[in-house]
């Protein structure tokens, strides 16, 4: 184009952004009809980054007559640049109170300044509630003399993240940190009811510090909109090039508005070039398409740097499509949900967008954990040798059979080994979750295959038991690490209760000294049963077990008032059963069972002080203890057992620095104390309790990704500081918070489908989220929120007509519903 061609499309640009929207489009149809070669000039200047600053800008007042000139305590120094709506100036403070520098945004007068006003405004009003280090803040706003309105923002001394990322040739880990700080601000955003609508390379800045910020709310807008605003906006208010499917067809925006912006800000750090490249120039080639064409993955565009594109195939690709897909709904849920997919990348862990085949979870496994499988597959080896050797020597004569014996002993005593020497020391490791269960599996095939041939072995037989607990845990013990597994881990246990009970059977047979060892492990196999019934949603039949084991406790373990080891297991049935009345409702039945189990628990402590088992089960008694205090609203009596728990966690955390669950014990003492402060009308201190106990949770988190307990851990935690924001009235945290915890909820439901207690989570989250959006007015919100947990309860009322527990929360769903009516 020639400099004269140039001069016409950019005076015309900024022309056409002093119209109204209708008046802009008749406009540039005259032109078209006119000089076509000319309307396409200025339409391919409106989406490229050049037309952010030259687009307009017809009637800004002249930046450089601004110099020298104050506004308020700001002297305006130099001009930096145009924003979406006008002039944007660097300013420092003047009135000598303290040494600051700023960006001043004024707004353009024109034609179209009713329309422009009402977005500026707007645009105050957002920043002004949002609150974030990686968002450059609102500090003032005001009017000149001559009625030019300005916002005064953080100053933010950088450069946009493409050109950071081109002049420093970063690597592709440091481009997905600085991608995850998008998302971390964004979710920010989106947790506050705003979505940005124009998110693009040259609206993020790297600062020196490596910091990313997010700039231009200018189009931003609050998924509830405000009085008068209609949520609508023409191509002048949006950069083609960067726009979602739905804004180009002029649909209504939502946050997967942004999530698609995000797939082509990721896409341009990878691929070094927009995703929809070589589109014709002119606004309809790039909506045709973006609204009408797949894009070609990522790694594609990078023929000429094959390690990067190798580093990129497949799971960050599949990210990417993910969230550029056409349909909203296909997109990814969230902005965290996008986040925690690419963590899932960088911890090598399979990703939700690509739905790979079992060949592919086990390349991610088996690249994450290298140095414990090397020692698992030594030991598989050593026992497949010995099981050859085994079916061997079962072939030789009759002279020989006594060496097949001796092999098979070795093999079980290998397979043993490896479940509870081998196990136990892996299971302290971070992240051994899965490890462990190849670990027990791998055992478990080889005793079975023993079991085959000595089905009447009544120790084999308690092995088998002790293997199927072993595999049960890991699959799905609510008290332990897991994997998520309920349906599994109760089959599994319903094996080892069927051994255990086999042994029973043959109980003249059990050498005299081990007979009360026999009983207990029958009791304790009818708890681990109770355990998943009561978390799957099933409590009457959760009773019944709990009550088999005590039953069986009392009757056939003498010794109820000398005996440690028969006192320590009658407190434990008492606590099991008494915290499964509290949570049925029954309280008096739950505090008779408590007082008993703590008084079991003290006598415990009172003879071995150093006892940890003791220390940590009185512990968790005496929070049990504290609920039944606190519901009753007797909150310093709550706050005083609490703190009683969290000492005596405490002291074992001490006494056991490396035990990872009394860590945690510690931490559910700890998060019961900011509990009862909340009810003690002290929110502040709660506030930052349950901040330390989110942190810690997510640390201990970090070194054990697979494990589903401690992901419910984190949104209890999350649970509990959204009720706290709530309670002090600071509903776009609380929201923060509950948008964290229904993408949490709705990954764990989705992971354990059978288990009714994980979609009663889910549901009261979309219920409590909902509530807060009826609290700031966003009807529309709660309105969402309400419905989709109504459909899902409506589900589960059909898979499970006879629970209470989905009856009592479609009462809570239609409560709150009736405020909104």
């Amino acid at each position: 184009m020639s400099s004269e061609r140039d001069r016409q499309a950019t005076e015309l640009v900024r022309e056409l952004a002093s119209l109204e929207p209708r008046q802009c489009s008749e406009r540039l149809e005259s032109i078209r009809r006119d000089d076509p070669g000319l309307a396409n000039a200025v339409t391919s200047l409106m989406n490229s980054p050049e037309g952010d600053h030259a687009r307009q800008s017809a009637s800004v007042p002249d930046g450089q007559s601004w110099i020298g000139r104050r506004l308020g305590p700001w002297l305006l120094v130099r001009r930096i640049g145009q924003g979406g709506m006008g002039e944007v100036l660097l300013a420092e403070r003047a009135d000598e109170r303290f040494s600051a520098r700023a960006a001043i945004k004024l707004v353009r007068i024109g034609p179209g300044k009713e329309t422009l006003l009402q977005r500026f405004r707007a645009e105050g009003q957002i920043l002004a509630q949002l609150d974030h280090p990686g968002i450059a803040r609102l500090l003032d706003a005001g009017a000149t003399e001559e009625g030019w309105p300005y916002l005064v923002m953080e100053f933010v001394d950088g450069e946009t993240i493409d050109r950071h990322c081109l002049r420093t040739d970063c690597s592709l880990r440091r481009r997905l940190d600085l991608f995850l700080q998008v998302c971390d601000a964004l979710e920010h955003a989106h947790a506050a009811l705003v979505i940005h609508r124009d998110l693009k390379p040259s609206n993020i800045m790297v600062t020196s510090e490596g910091r990313v910020k997010l700039l231009d709310f200018g189009i931003a807008k609050l998924v509830q909109p405000t009085t008068g605003e209609t949520g609508h906006r023409t191509e002048m208010a949006l950069t083609p090039a960067y726009a979602s499917p739905e804004q180009l067809r002029g649909e209504p925006t939502t946050t997967a508005t942004d999530i698609h912006a995000l797939g082509l800000l990721l896409y341009e750090l990878l691929a070094g070039r927009s995703a929809f490249a070589g589109a014709a120039d002119g606004t309809a080639s790039w909506a045709r398409r973006i609204v009408a064409e797949a894009p070609t993955p990522p790694s594609s565009a990078l023929e000429g740097d094959p390690s990067r594109a190798r580093a990129i195939r497949g799971d960050l690709d599949a990210i990417v499509l993910k969230a550029l897909e056409k349909k909203p709904e296909k997109r990814y849920r969230s902005v965290e949900q996008m986040a925690a997919d690419l963590r899932r990348h960088l911890a090598r862990y399979p990703v939700l967008a690509r739905q790979g085949n079992a060949l592919y979870r086990l390349r991610r496994y088996v690249s994450r954990n290298r140095l414990p499988l090397a020692a698992a597959c030594g030991v598989v080896v050593l026992i497949a040798a010995s099981m050859l050797a085994v079916v061997h020597q079962g072939r030789v004569a009759q002279a020989e059979r006594s060496l097949a014996e001796q092999r098979f002993s070795q093999v079980r005593t290998l397979a043993n080994s490896m479940l509870f020497d081998i196990y136990d020391e892996i299971a302290r490791l971070p992240g051994a979750t899965r490890a462990g269960e190849k670990l027990v599996s791998q055992a478990l095939s080889y005793l079975q295959s023993l079991a085959e041939h000595s089905s009447d072995d009544i120790e084999l037989l308690r092995e088998l038991a002790y293997a199927y607990e072993r595999v049960g845990n890991i699959q799905g013990n609510p008290y332990l690490n897991n994997l998520g597994d309920t349906a599994g881990a109760l089959a599994s246990f319903r094996q080892a209760l069927a051994m255990r009970q086999r042994v029973v059977d043959q109980i003249e047979a059990v050498p005299a000294g081990e007979r009360r060892e026999v009983y207990r492990e029958l009791a304790s196999a009818h708890d681990r049963i109770g355990e998943v019934l009561a978390w799957t949603g099933d409590p009457g039949g959760a009773r019944q077990a709990h009550l088999e084991a005590r039953t069986i406790r009392a009757e056939r373990l003498p010794g109820a008032d000398e005996d440690p080891v028969v006192v320590r297991d009658l407190a434990t049935s008492d606590f099991k059963l008494g915290q499964l009345e509290r949570n049925m409702g029954n309280l008096e039945q739950a505090r008779a069972y408590l007082d008993r189990s703590a008084a079991g628990f003290r006598r415990l402590h009172g003879y071995d002080p150093d006892d940890a088992h003791a220390l940590g089960a009185l512990s968790i008694v005496l929070n049990q203890q504290g609920d039944l205090a606190l519901a009753a609203g007797e909150g310093e009596r709550a706050h005083e057992l609490y703190q009683e728990s969290y000492r005596l966690g405490s002291l074992r955390v001490q006494a056991r620095p490396d035990d990872a669950e009394a860590a945690r014990d510690r931490l559910i003492s700890l998060s019961r104390v900011g509990d009862a402060l909340t009810v003690m009308g002290e929110h502040e201190r709660a506030l930052r309790v349950h901040e330390q106990v989110y942190e810690q949770t997510r640390r201990m988190l970090d070194s054990d990704p697979d494990s589903r307990r401690l992901r419910r851990d984190l949104i209890v935690a999350d649970n509990k500081l959204a009720a706290t924001h709530r309670s002090m009235g600071q509903l776009p945290q609380a929201a923060a918070r509950m948008s964290r915890v229904i993408a949490s909820s709705e990954a764990l439901a989705a992971g354990d489908s059978a288990n009714l207690a994980a979609q009663i989570e889910l549901a009261r989250a979309l219920r409590r989220s909902a509530e807060i959006a009826v609290e700031a007015e966003s009807t529309a919100v709660a309105v969402d929120f309400l419905e989709r947990a109504a459909a899902l309860l409506e589900q589960q009322r059909t898979l499970h007509p006879d629970s209470e527990e989905v009856d009592a929360e479609r009462m809570e769903v239609a409560r709150v519903r009736r405020r909104i009516d």
